[in-house]
């Protein structure tokens, strides 16, 4: 029998709220995600930051926990109201070091804890929020401080946090005149005397404590966001003195200096967003000035990190995560290779457990749509010490068919092989299939963990297959694979993305009457993009799209990032607005009312675009979201429901056309 669209919207709604509550447990207090596990020297304890949901409509909360390691069980450590992120334990060990949110002004302070009991101290109440936090020595902590009004990176949801409080009246204007601008800056706070003295005038976005009270900053002396894409290397010292190190080619970031502080590692490669950077591992030496690019057997390094003359890194390696190390500039030796695993929330990160002769460290293993768990690297296979999972979850994985979630590979028609990962629901082809485009685009689809999947879930509880590709411009395949993007941005690698869907075609995975396209970000571009020029697609989906890239370049907060990517393109810039008449595709526009990165305006325009075409398009705005909209689960359910509504209400149409039923009515 026929279903209208309302209907269809209430089931799907009801579906993924009851999946939210099932995963992440509101109000229980219940640990879903799970980041940053250190170690006391001292003690042995592990900490780490734990994500709970209080209710749907409320933003998730962040608290430390510690490792009961006798049960396998997780304790709060510090019950107060404020998220808490980022421990890290001091060199001697016994102090833990973390970020605290005031709940009264909503930023964040450098909070300190005895571990043998006591009350958290904080280092003091400043007019910015604190977003680094590390220990220069036992006595002395660095700090990373933004000021009131600066912009959050995409990842961050590209908003621009509170400005610092004024007595101007309301009707008062804002203005930019490239001036006083909000910057970020960074301090050594002598723990003993309880003061901080200020390193540097320039605008920093990373620091590194290095010996003797200096630090390793990446720096601009432009405070804006688009600047990051320029940063460079500095070296910073308590008397004032500021020297560039070195000037990069791209992007860096993930740095560590050397416990002798002569050497420098990073990881530097091409980046679209700040904060998800993962390169080519880098080593410079302060004293010569000579940096080396050292060989990592391809794969893509996202932490890098010190054990006495021991360099670490960590990163991936097509789908797998990859753990090295080497002595300074020598060989770097593969230690570990977990294939189909991720070891953090967006790429592999680790923390260094002082060791002879052998890996020992922390990280969360993230597997394809299964439980995060917490676990020792060591010598042999990790160590699983803490495991998220519970019976309902475990119940929910089986639901889904996290064992049908897979990688798939194809080869592009110039002969470049592909990747990607793929899910199905259970039964024959071929299915109805949904192609969800990453981010970036220098992102990749690694695996994520159940909680992440929610979308792929509703997808498949609605019969549809799922492609997640990762085409050239992706990390995980070295820096060639994703400079191909540079300059040709829905060419090559739009064409990677249509030949695999025709190979899913051609194997009888997908139905190719009922395709169906949707992505974020970067993902939102090429949806609205590959709809014009491929009339395939019976609907798509793009959530904070860029469809204009003239006007994109002068409103967002990154026009680095089209100079990059975009530049003099030879065929013309792929602006989906200018082929709108050519979408047969029904449009679904998403986007958040904040967004600095790929501001709503960019959703609207090809929604009208289209529109004024004669086209179907309808458009979103989700008033307290950025970029991506996910700040609270309940803003997240509605316009996942919304996709997947959009997709299952076409294919049921054609499904009803094609068994010679009545249409169903709009």
């Amino acid at each position: 029998m026929a279903t209208d669209a309302a209907t269809l919207f209430s089931a799907a709604q009801r579906r993924i709220e009851d999946w939210h509550r099932r995963i992440l447990a509101p109000g229980s207090g219940r640990v879903v995600r799970i980041s940053k596990p250190v170690r006391d020297p001292e003690s042995g304890m592990i900490v780490l930051s734990g994500q709970s949901v209080p209710a749907l409509d409320a933003a998730p909360q962040s608290a430390l926990y510690r490792l009961d390691s006798a049960n396998g069980t997780l304790e709060r450590l510090a019950p107060r109201p404020g998220d808490q992120l980022d421990p890290l334990f001091n060199p001697a060990g016994g102090r833990l070091l973390y970020r605290e949110a005031n709940p009264e002004t909503g930023r964040y302070e450098a909070c300190l804890l005895d571990t043998d009991g006591g009350t958290p101290t904080s280092l003091g109440t400043w007019s910015g929020s604190v977003e680094q936090a590390a220990w220069a020595d036992d006595d002395t902590v660095a700090l990373l401080i933004a000021d009131p009004g600066v912009s959050m990176a995409s990842i961050q949801g590209a908003t621009r946090t509170e400005g610092a409080a004024t007595d101007r009246p309301g009707w008062f204007p804002s203005i930019d005149d490239g001036l006083s601008l909000p910057r970020r800056r960074a301090a050594m706070f002598d723990l003993a005397r309880g003061g901080a003295n200020w390193l540097g005038n320039c605008n920093i976005w990373e620091i590194c404590p290095a010996p003797g009270g200096t630090l390793i900053a990446l720096a601009s002396d432009d405070p804006r966001e688009d600047a990051w894409y320029r940063a460079d290397l500095r070296q910073l010292d308590a008397g004032g003195g500021e020297k560039i190190v070195y000037r990069p080619q791209a992007q860096v970031s993930a740095i560590s200096v050397s416990p002798d502080g002569r050497f420098v590692a990073f990881a530097e490669g091409l980046a679209s967003d700040r904060g998800s950077l993962a390169g080519d591992l880098m080593l410079l030496d302060l004293e010569s000035r000579e940096t080396v690019r050292l060989d990592t057997q391809a794969t893509d390094i996202s932490w890098t990190g010190w054990n006495g003359d021991t360099l670490v890194a960590a990163g991936i390696c097509g789908n797998d995560m990859v753990i090295l190390a080497g002595e300074k500039a020598g060989e770097m030796r593969i230690l570990h290779r977990v294939p189909n695993c991720n070891g953090g929330p967006k790429y592999p990160e680790l923390a260094l457990i002082p060791f002879a002769g052998r890996l020992d460290a922390l990280c969360v293993l993230v597997e394809p749509a299964r439980s995060e768990r917490l676990a020792r690297m060591s010598d042999g296979p990790p160590d699983i010490l803490w495991d998220s999972a519970t019976s309902e979850l475990r119940e929910a994985a089986a639901r889904y068919g996290a064992e049908r979630f897979r990688p798939v590979a194809w080869t592009a028609s110039d002969g470049l092989d592909i990747d990607g990962w793929l899910h199905l629901p259970e039964g024959d082809g071929p299915f109805p299939l949904a192609m969800l485009i990453h981010g970036g685009p220098t992102m990749r689809w690694v695996p994520k963990s159940l909680s992440e999947c929610a979308l792929q879930a509703a997808l498949a509880d609605a019969g549809f297959a799922q492609f997640m590709p990762n085409p050239r411009g992706s990390t995980g395949r070295g820096q060639a694979y994703a400079r191909a993007i540079l300059h040709d941005m829905g060419g090559r690698d739009m064409h990677d993305l249509l030949e695999g869907v025709d190979h899913l075609v051609a194997t009888g995975i997908a139905d190719p009457l009922r395709l169906y396209v949707s992505g974020i970000s970067h993902g939102g571009f090429m949806t609205s993009w590959i709809v014009t020029q491929d009339a395939r697609f019976r609907a798509g989906a793009a959530v904070s799209p860029i469809t204009d890239w003239t006007s994109q370049r002068l409103t967002s907060d990154i026009p680095s990032f089209n100079d990059s990517y975009i530049g003099p393109a030879p065929g013309g810039l792929p602006s989906a607005i200018l082929h709108a008449d050519k979408v047969t595709a029904k449009m679904l526009m998403i986007a958040g009312a904040k967004d600095r990165c790929t501001p709503p305006a960019q959703a609207e325009e090809f929604h009208t675009a289209v529109r004024l075409e004669g086209g179907a398009s309808t458009l979103i705005i989700y008033p307290g979201e950025g970029h991506g909209i996910r700040s609270l689960p309940a803003a997240a359910i509605d316009h996942l429901a919304r996709i997947v509504t959009h997709f299952s209400y076409d294919a049921a149409e054609v499904a009803a056309g094609a068994a010679g039923a009545e249409p169903v009515p709009a």
